[in-house]
């Protein structure tokens, strides 16, 4: 896992980032995995959200974390990510915050279920 620079990021930020589920599905996969690339994000992402509809599709997820969640976990210095070769790879997750944050999400997740 590479090291970045989270301390910057205020915890409000780090709230902000991680309100949204995808990004923090990708967290949460990124650290119990080394790495990923795009295409296993995506394509387990769609399994977990049962995704059935033309809305939702494999190729819609595929986008929109490249568009959209990637960029925004990478600005924030949580990931890194190669555009050219798809590859995802953790950075600082083990940092203090972003672990309690991130369990905190995942406990809240589990009760609205």
């Amino acid at each position: 896992m590479k090291q970045g620079n989270t301390s910057k990021q205020s915890t409000e930020d780090l709230l902000e980032i991680l309100a949204d589920p995808r990004r923090r599905f990708v967290l949460s996969y990124l650290s119990r995995n080394e790495s990923a690339t795009l295409y296993d994000l995506s394509s387990r992402l769609a399994e977990i959200e049962d995704v059935d509809s033309a809305a939702d599709c494999p190729d819609s997820l595929t986008t929109q974390l490249y568009h959209v969640h990637l960029p925004k976990l990478e600005e924030a210095g949580l990931i890194t990510y190669d555009p050219v070769n798809h590859d995802v790879e953790p950075v600082d997750l083990d940092d203090e915050r972003i672990s309690g944050l991130l369990r905190l999400a995942s406990e809240a997740d589990d009760v609205s279920e």
